[in-house]
């Protein structure tokens, strides 16, 4: 998967970069503009099984001819599933108690920064397609592990406690950079504001897996990676 994001983001960049080199745009459109902004987002780690997110919050942006700047300061949820860690200490009566479907949740404050390109010749349109990258700092504020708990008894018998929780925060690092990549349009709205939807793929750039002695369920290198569908609308222009 990493060589695969790596390839997409380069073919991204090269596309960004042919159509800055043939776009030519007026000065009409050009502005600070601030809004509003979300998304959805599909949440993976390492490992298989995702964790739904979200993200929310607010923006600016500025045209300048066929360019767009935006940068925001959102709420965004990341995360990813766990392998099943095992070996844990055992109750009385027990022969073994296994932690199953482990998802991590981490709630985040970001802040994006990215830059559009807009399709050559969609300068008069009322919807305009773009390609889209930039770069994000994330503080996470908790790390919110929730998973099943498998018991094992000594007569071979099971019972499975679901809806457990824990607070992991001490796991993962708190400081994090993520690179994002995509395609969106933009609509335009009463008064010169401007509507957006776009799709985003976010991967993350350091490692965030703290832990480094411990059973193997928690072990192993950790990145982020996510899928996003954004939606976002501008509110006052100046």
């Amino acid at each position: 998967m990493k060589k695969n994001s790596i390839k997409f983001f380069k073919s991204l960049a090269i596309g960004l970069f042919v159509l800055s080199s043939t776009q030519v745009w007026s000065q009409e459109d050009s502005g600070l503009q601030v809004g509003l902004m979300t998304s959805i987002n599909n949440n993976q780690f390492e490992s298989a099984g995702s964790v739904f997110g979200f993200m929310a919050g607010g923006f600016a942006d500025y045209n300048y001819k066929f360019l767009n700047g935006r940068i925001g300061i959102v709420y965004d949820r990341l995360g990813g599933a766990r392998p099943d860690l095992e070996g844990l200490e055992q109750p009385l009566s027990t022969t073994s108690v296994t932690f199953t479907d482990r998802r991590v949740s981490l709630h985040n404050v970001s802040v994006p920064l990215l830059v559009s390109v807009y399709y050559p010749g969609s300068e008069d349109a009322d919807l305009k397609p773009r390609l889209t990258a930039g770069i994000a700092y994330s503080y996470t504020i908790k790390a919110i592990e929730k998973r099943d708990i498998m018991f094992e008894f000594d007569d071979n018998t099971y019972a499975r406690f679901s809806g457990d929780k824990e607070d992991v925060s001490g796991d993962y690092q708190q400081h994090h950079l993520t690179y994002m990549a995509g395609f969106g349009f933009d609509f335009n709205l009463s008064d010169g504001r401007k509507a957006y939807i776009e799709v985003l793929y976010k991967r993350g750039i350091n490692e965030i897996n703290k832990v480094e002695l411990a059973r193997r369920g928690n072990l192993g290198d950790i990145y982020t990676n996510t899928i996003s569908i954004g939606f976002g609308t501008t509110i006052f222009k100046f």
